[in-house]
């Protein structure tokens, strides 16, 4: 047991290598949630009153739930505190789609066909300039 465990630790260690990581300074909020969170979130969208107070009704609601069964999966129970539920780029908001810098662009590349290959995404191709060629 102690082996597979040491096993465990040592692929978690590992450097992740698999790509979808962008080096973008972001604002991100701590893993958990909670009536804080909730609140810091609805005010860090600039939300009125009553949108905070229906947040905080739905969060409440959330809590008295259970959590799924997954059938014929025998999975651990997914940890939502381990979680942030709110991360955003840090910088200016951008006016159009051709003042966002390169490296945001790329994560939202995604289309029926799954990523973009690498050229396409040199060439800056978009998702509808991939469309309209298949």
């Amino acid at each position: 047991m102690a082996i597979e465990n040491q096993q465990i630790h040592e692929r978690l260690a590992r450097r992740y290598d698999a790509g979808f990581i962008t080096n973008i300074e972001s604002d991100t909020f701590p893993p958990g949630l909670s009536e804080d969170i909730v609140i810091a979130l609805s005010a860090k969208k600039e939300e009125p009153e009553w949108m905070t107070e229906w947040r905080l009704a739905a969060y409440r609601h959330f809590l008295t739930m259970p959590m799924p069964e997954w059938a014929k999966l025998e999975i651990a129970p997914i940890d939502l505190q381990s979680l942030s539920y709110f991360s955003a780029p840090k910088g200016p908001k951008y006016q159009s789609l051709s003042e966002v810098p390169q490296e945001l662009l790329v994560e939202a590349r995604l289309g029926p066909a799954g990523l973009m290959s690498k050229a396409e995404i040199r060439s800056g191709a978009t998702i509808s300039s991939r469309s309209s060629t298949a």
